[in-house]
């Protein structure tokens, strides 16, 4: 009688323990990009909405913007165009880590707070060079603020930002967009 009740209390602690596992891998998921694992536009909504109206001190943005996926895509594959997301992905995820979110298809955006102007643009700098190595073209906006009152402000004049280098992206390789 008695190893019947504690088989049974280890069997509903094990249950317990499962469900824990399970309802934190589910969590994961809700919040990590399953192509790169980085954070993901659910995760980046819920930073955003919880940081409205908060001051954020010495913080650093950037939208990243991959040049030339719909080609990639076109003349190799959509394989070969995740593989070039995953690449991208991993090197801004070493650079940044865990500051990065992919918000789009091949747009990642970088929040990265309490960090040294100097410290950030010497790492955009990184950015651009260990992309170049990896021949992965981005288009980047980056603003580097000692205090920000409205987040979604300076996201969108780095996203601005962004757009203008893609646009010199497109006039200097002579691609039409439709």
């Amino acid at each position: 009688m008695c190893y019947d009740r504690v088989k049974s209390d280890f069997v509903i602690i094990t249950s317990s323990l499962e469900r824990k596992k399970e309802k934190e891998y589910l969590k994961y998921l809700s919040y990590r990009d399953k192509l790169t694992e980085l954070y993901n536009r659910n995760r980046y909504i819920e930073l955003i909405d919880g940081l409205k109206g908060q001051k954020l001190y010495r913080t650093g943005v950037a939208y990243i913007d991959l040049n030339g996926l719909k080609r990639v895509n076109d003349q190799k594959g959509h394989e070969a165009g995740d593989r070039l997301i995953r690449n991208a992905a991993a090197v801004i995820n070493d650079i940044f880590y865990d500051k990065v979110y992919r918000i789009g298809g091949d747009e990642f955006v970088v929040i990265f707070c309490e960090i040294d102007e100097q410290e950030f643009f010497d790492r955009m700098k990184i950015l651009r060079e260990r992309m170049n190595r990896e021949k992965i073209s981005v288009s980047a906006g980056s603003i580097w603020k000692a205090e920000i009152d409205d987040l979604e402000k300076v996201l969108k004049s780095a996203d601005s930002c962004m757009y203008e280098e893609k646009e010199e992206y497109y006039r200097v390789n002579k691609i039409y967009r439709r």
